[in-house]
């Protein structure tokens, strides 16, 4: 599937009537579907939430966040008609034509390929279509620092939101969409420069962890150079032959800066 394609298909449920519904992936609300999202879990099961449920018209569906992504990935048409609106569970507990896994936000994660950390800022190099998660959640960005998502928050249900409205963790490339338009980019960070140790504070610290963690590390960018960042510079050390004794001076610089292209 073209990223141009997943999206349009988060768009169709976005443009439908829907409500964040605990274990939904289109579940289209006619009476039987709402009884069927209130008697399966405990969280459509509250007052607020089966209230909600049951106040929805017959043609709306319910998502879950994670169920948003798989239900735009295997069919969903927002058809009323069908008890999915569309998308197609199959026997084998998978989903649609390209057997999604019916599982977890975290498990969509574990499958996706290139799993980068996301930066809080506006615009962000991510490509179209991508899957972003934090911890108990997950969204697709879809450009122009907007991100789909099934939320109670907000407007409750499938919507647009703005990338810096959350705390996006990590983003990566699922695996059942084509991202033929995505090209990379490398941003070297800049190279921290005086000698660091144990105790030290302040930006350089924080260009160092930047630096360590370009290269495979990972650290909290913090500007305090800890336990942590310690260990993560005596490792550095050892792996390219050069004195292993946690504090980083001229030459730890040097080594770094021929590593970092």
């Amino acid at each position: 599937m073209r990223s141009s394609d997943f999206v349009a298909n988060l768009m169709t449920a976005v443009n439908a009537k829907t409500l964040y519904v605990k274990g939904g992936f289109g579940l289209t609300l006619t009476k039987k579907g709402k009884d069927r999202a209130i008697n399966s879990y405990p969280y459509n099961a509250r007052k607020d939430r089966a209230d909600k449920i049951n106040a929805m018209p017959n043609n709306s569906f319910g998502f879950d966040c994670c169920g948003l992504v798989k239900a735009a990935l295997s069919g969903f048409v927002a058809d009323p008609s069908k008890t999915y609106g569309g998308t197609v569970y199959n026997k084998d507990h998978t989903l649609g034509e390209m057997g999604v896994p019916d599982v977890t936000e975290k498990g969509l994660l574990d499958i996706c390929n290139g799993v980068t950390k996301c930066k809080l800022i506006n615009n962000p190099n991510i490509p179209v279509g991508a899957f972003l998660w934090m911890t108990g959640h997950c969204g697709v960005y879809i450009g122009d620092n907007k991100v789909i998502e099934a939320t109670p928050s907000w407007k409750d249900g499938a919507q647009i939101t703005l990338y810096t409205d959350r705390n996006w963790m990590k983003w990566g490339l699922l695996p059942f969409v084509e991202y033929a338009d995505y090209i990379p980019i490398k941003v070297i960070p800049p190279l921290a420069n005086p000698t660091l140790r144990i105790g030290s504070r302040g930006v350089q610290v924080n260009y160092l962890q930047q630096d360590l963690n370009y290269i495979g590390y990972n650290l909290a960018e913090d500007g305090i150079f800890g336990a942590k960042t310690y260990a993560a510079v005596k490792d550095f050390q050892k792996m390219h032959k050069i004195g292993i004794d946690g504090i980083y001076g001229p030459i730890s610089t040097a080594t770094m800066k021929g590593v970092l292209k």
